[in-house]
């Protein structure tokens, strides 16, 4: 038997990260072995309700990753157009533990994890949990403006779409507050003239995660809104109502809802280099509205 801590990295795109705490959390569930986590700050919401340890990624390696774009499971470098893959992954984190004297098992082996994966929605830290409560009165739309870069920004809606959709939001739902999120790097700075409307895309990354399962897991969320990916599986994984517009309806719908949480998804055309094209905003948007009429009271 194997007692050595069993360790995982989790550096790829935050939409793999949710099988993988699943799967962290059925290997906790079955074995006593331990269990150790590296991954980003803003990622110890997705491992909290494990009780394992998680830690931060060390400055040497966060060093080696710098200029590094996340590629499914892997990284990807934009400057030679090449994936750096789990294997050589693996290996900076085996060396970085052998030369501390630490005997530790790095796993290499990453995916989806069919059949050994316990989702379970995610529990924000206390200090959030608080700040929710003294911050909102009302409930909130979130919105999850995706807008990234390189390889990956092909599956963008354009800025200008997310300005008609959250004024149409705010004028629906006047009693809600309608919030932008997403990543400094990775989601459009939107501003709106309305009383009802919050960007939070520039706020400090860290917390940004642990904000959104405090706003589900406390039920402020009424519904969330985006293009498919890591942030509506998030909200779903969170048991919040979710609307995905994007082009693999049956993956977001069935296979990727793990809690079985009300979705709605509108399908878009890829053009012929693979970008997104939505073709009719207003039916998109009034598909939003109708979705949301549903969870939220409207005016």
């Amino acid at each position: 038997m194997n007692n050595k801590p069993l360790c995982f990295y989790d550096v790829g795109e935050l939409g793999w990260s949710l099988p993988l705490s699943a799967h962290v959390n059925y290997l906790h569930n079955i074995s006593d072995r331990e269990i150790w986590v590296y991954t980003w700050p803003e990622r110890f919401t997705l491992y909290r309700h494990i009780g394992i340890k998680f830690i931060e990624i060390p400055r040497e390696i966060e060093a080696k990753f710098k200029l590094l774009d996340q590629d499914g499971t892997h990284l990807y470098d934009h400057r030679t157009k090449q994936r750096v893959k789990n294997s050589l992954i693996t290996v900076i984190f085996e060396t970085y533990l052998r030369e501390r004297g630490l005997d530790v098992e790095v796993c290499n082996d990453y995916g989806e994890f069919h059949g050994e994966r316990t989702f379970e929605s995610l529990v924000p830290s206390s200090d959030i949990q608080k700040k929710i409560m003294d911050q909102f009165l009302n409930k909130v739309i979130l919105v999850f403006p995706r807008a990234r870069i390189g390889k990956f920004g092909s599956r963008n809606l354009t800025r200008e779409f997310y300005v008609y959709l959250i004024n149409w939001l705010c004028d629906e739902f006047k009693n809600h507050i309608v919030l932008s999120i997403g990543t400094m790097e990775g989601a459009y700075c939107i501003d709106a003239p309305h009383g009802n409307y919050k960007n939070w895309v520039t706020m400090n990354n860290e917390k940004k995660l642990d904000y959104i399962a405090g706003l589900c897991r406390l039920n402020y969320a009424s519904f969330a809104v985006g293009s498919q990916s890591s942030l509506p599986k998030l909200t779903l994984l969170c048991k919040t109502p979710s609307f995905m517009i994007g082009h693999e309806r049956e993956r977001h719908v069935h296979y990727d809802n793990w809690m079985n949480t009300p979705v709605g998804f509108y399908d878009v055309s890829l053009d012929f280099s693979d970008n997104y094209y939505l073709s009719n905003k207003e039916e998109c948007v009034k598909d939003v509205i109708a979705f949301g009429r549903k969870y939220a009271i409207a005016h």
